[in-house]
């Protein structure tokens, strides 16, 4: 049976990342974003992929509070606009979604990705709130922290079937039955692909870290926002705002306007990542 390792790379031969995914991730270094011309670096590495530029145009000019300051401006004068976290923010998660269009039958796809991307936002500001290391990675490690259960069902659809005819049936827990089923967990799987794509440093040691007994700040914000990305019905069937971690629920009222601005903005950027859009589309 091949090792997680090796599966791990077969999935990412098969799933390559957009170029475009890379550079982002090469802003993150600590600093740039204060840097002068860090909107004008943004906005260089964002103009040379036209799709994502569209889609990034469809977010600015949809409903929202930052529509009047948007609307028919440049790439670089909108990145002034909105500054640089905002546009990095859409500019990796729709790249990210616009590469993996993983085929899934055991994995509600839209489910999966609403909930990844409110674990970025959150993840994000609670790492900037809280001021710990490497949090310019804060939106990547929340995007990224459960992508093997993405491409788990794609690397093993049989395996995966088993494992949910099993936990339907109440045979066990899901890590459990992942294990015994294909030899190693959604988790693991996770890890060896970050390694794969050959992701920076930082963000593979802070979502490795999960299992850990003394993990970095950034995985405990990590951690922190999974389970109010899950409390706040992103995962789950029912929302349970009196189990998010006080400080978390300060920042989500705060810089969010709650449960309902924090909506807003995952369903504005997947809304774009996931529909067509015509070349011709947005131009200004």
């Amino acid at each position: 049976m091949p090792s997680v390792d090796d599966l791990a790379r077969d999935a990412a031969s098969r799933y390559p990342l957009p170029p475009v995914l890379y550079r982002l991730l090469g802003l993150n270094e600590p600093g740039v974003e204060d840097a002068p011309q860090a909107g004008t670096a943004l906005a260089e590495v964002v103009s040379r992929d036209p799709d994502l530029v569209r889609r990034l145009r469809m977010v600015a000019s949809a409903d929202a509070p930052w529509r009047a300051r948007t609307e028919r401006r440049s790439l670089e004068q909108g990145v002034r606009d909105l500054g640089f976290r905002r546009i990095h923010t859409g500019a990796l998660v729709i790249s990210t979604i616009v590469g993996l269009p993983v085929k899934t039958t055991a994995l509600d796809y839209l489910r999966f990705w609403r909930y990844s991307v409110a674990a970025a936002f959150l993840t994000q500001s609670v790492g900037y709130y809280r001021r710990v290391d490497w949090v310019e990675f804060g939106t990547a490690v929340g995007l990224y922290h459960d992508v093997g259960r993405l491409l788990i069902e794609d690397i093993d659809p049989v395996g995966m079937q088993r494992v949910r005819q099993r936990q339907l049936a109440g045979e066990g827990q899901w890590l459990q039955l992942e294990r015994e089923e294909l030899g190693f967990t959604a988790f693991d799987l996770t890890v060896a692909l970050l390694k794969a794509w050959k992701f920076p440093d930082p963000m593979v040691e802070a979502i490795a870290s999960v299992t850990t007994q003394d993990p970095p700040g950034l995985t405990v914000a990590l951690r922190d926002s999974v389970l109010t990305a899950r409390a706040l019905d992103f995962a789950t069937k029912a929302g349970r705002r009196h189990e998010v971690v006080p400080d978390v629920l300060y920042i989500l009222d705060r810089y969010f306007s709650g449960v309902e601005g924090l909506t807003q903005r995952v369903d504005g950027l997947l809304g774009s990542a996931m529909i067509s859009i015509p070349e011709d589309t947005g131009a200004a």
